[in-house]
């Protein structure tokens, strides 16, 4: 039997106000991230991704959106209680935030305050969560950026966030992230602006960490590469909604949904030879506009198999013949050989 989950999401719903009216941008999600594993989550930009990631850290911005329906269940390891993160204070996100889960954001550079040295930024969270003196939080952020492969540590500390190179600013991220020991870390895109060398790296390093602390880890990406390398379970995104749900090997030797496969396909081949096609299939037509959304499934229009029934019906999560693996497409069955 499978243990219970540390984050369960549950038909959560949000929506942004703007000008000419509310806008959807997540449609009942569901999701579960289990302690000691990865679930990569996936998809075009604009198909609610780092919407879910906002919404989980409590950080959506007050001003213009809002959770409209669902449940963000926390539980807590040690005692099995959980917490709706949909309903909490902002002063309960604030405690949890950095101790009991943690970001990395997409760019450290906007997300690093150019004002304050690295050492100061880190040793902050120290003292907030974990109640370390000035000399004690300094000695543990040493120790930190240490840990995730930062030279001359001691110097480092010192550094100010422009001083510091595009590699090492994401590895202070990571450190600040992980500094606490989170039960749970959510990496946006921690490897967009990175060479593949450092990209490796960074992976390397956070499959070690999760290792050692045994935390539950949300990692958004682009990269079905990363993805066949780090994650354990694979969620794909389009139009808020998760369309396809599976362990990583299934989903990507045996996708039953339409645009998991066109992602699928648009990944360079491995091995390039005079049999290799000069272009890449792509997608037709454009990410679906979340101002008007089509009335059935949000990716009928630019999908090759689509029937009536899916411009007139929006179709729900379902088992397929694998253990474990959903998906959102009322014709499935018919094209997973296709």
């Amino acid at each position: 039997m499978n243990q219970r989950p540390i984050v369960t999401i549950e038909n959560l719903g949000v929506s942004f106000h703007t000008p000419k009216g509310p806008v959807a941008a997540l449609r009942g999600v569901d999701l579960q991230l289990q302690a000691g594993k990865t679930l990569a989550l996936v998809g075009e930009s604009g198909s609610g991704k780092s919407v879910t990631s906002l919404a989980l850290m409590g950080l959506l911005p007050k001003e213009s959106a809002r959770i409209t329906s669902g449940r963000i269940l926390l539980r807590n390891p040690q005692t099995g209680s959980e917490q709706d993160l949909a309903l909490a204070p902002e002063s309960t996100l604030r405690t949890l935030r950095g101790g009991h889960i943690a970001m990395i954001f997409q760019e450290p550079m906007t997300s690093l305050n150019p004002l304050y040295r690295v050492g100061e930024q880190i040793s902050e969270t120290l003292r907030l969560h974990r109640g370390l003196n000035r000399a004690e939080a300094r000695k543990r952020a040493k120790e930190l950026l240490d840990l995730v492969g930062i030279p001359a540590a001691e110097k480092r500390l010192d550094a100010y966030p422009h001083e510091l190179s595009g590699g090492m600013r994401q590895r202070v991220m990571i450190a600040m992230a992980i500094a606490c020991e989170p039960a749970v870390l959510i990496a946006d895109e921690p490897t967009t602006a990175l060479d593949v060398t450092v990209q490796a790296q960074i992976l390397d390093l956070l499959r070690e960490l999760q290792q050692r602390i045994g935390m539950a880890m949300l990692f958004i990406t682009h990269n079905l590469g990363v993805v066949a390398d780090i994650a354990d379970e694979v969620a794909v995104m389009y139009g808020g909604r998760i369309v396809e749900n599976g362990p990583t090997a299934t989903l990507l030797s045996a996708s039953n949904h339409p645009y998991t496969r066109g992602l699928l396909c648009s990944m360079p081949p491995a091995v390039i030879d005079e049999n290799t096609p000069l272009r890449l299939p792509a997608l037709p037509g454009n990410v679906v506009d979340p101002r008007n959304p089509p009335p059935g499934c949000a990716f009928a229009p630019r999908c090759y198999a689509r029937q009536p029934v899916c411009e007139q019906s929006v179709p729900t999560l379902e088992h397929t013949d694998a253990p474990n693996h959903l998906t959102r497409c009322f014709r499935w069955r018919e094209t997973t050989h296709a």
